[in-house]
């Protein structure tokens, strides 16, 4: 990343899944429309807020970073160095965020 001309390096891991449920609830607010529906229960909306995945996966993917990673200091970076973290953020909505599928195997029982 280039702030102010200066290239400084960081280092990042890809978000786990339970970490990209965690930044999404965070991420989402659920409301009521003030409307009903068919069965007299109240109609809710969600409203997802990007820049609070943005800010809560870039926590959680930066590995060591060379300054520490505030909502603080995320909310006071000009957009060009903001623009240089897009490319690392996985999409909200993506498998890939995840990192690659593969097979898995197990068993579960309860006693």
């Amino acid at each position: 990343v280039t702030i102010k001309g200066k290239e400084i390096e960081f280092q990042y891991r890809s978000l786990g899944w339970l970490a990209k449920s965690e930044c999404l609830s965070l991420a989402t607010d659920y409301k009521t429309t003030g409307e009903r529906d068919s069965n007299g229960d109240p109609q809710v909306k969600a409203v997802f807020h990007i820049d609070v995945w943005k800010a809560e996966v870039l926590k959680r993917i930066l590995v060591d970073p060379p300054i520490p990673i505030t909502d603080q200091l995320l909310a006071r970076l000009p957009e060009e160095v903001g623009i240089q973290f897009d490319s690392i953020i996985p999409s909200p909505m993506s498998l890939e965020a995840v990192g690659e599928m593969g097979k898995a195997s197990g068993s579960f029982s309860e006693e």
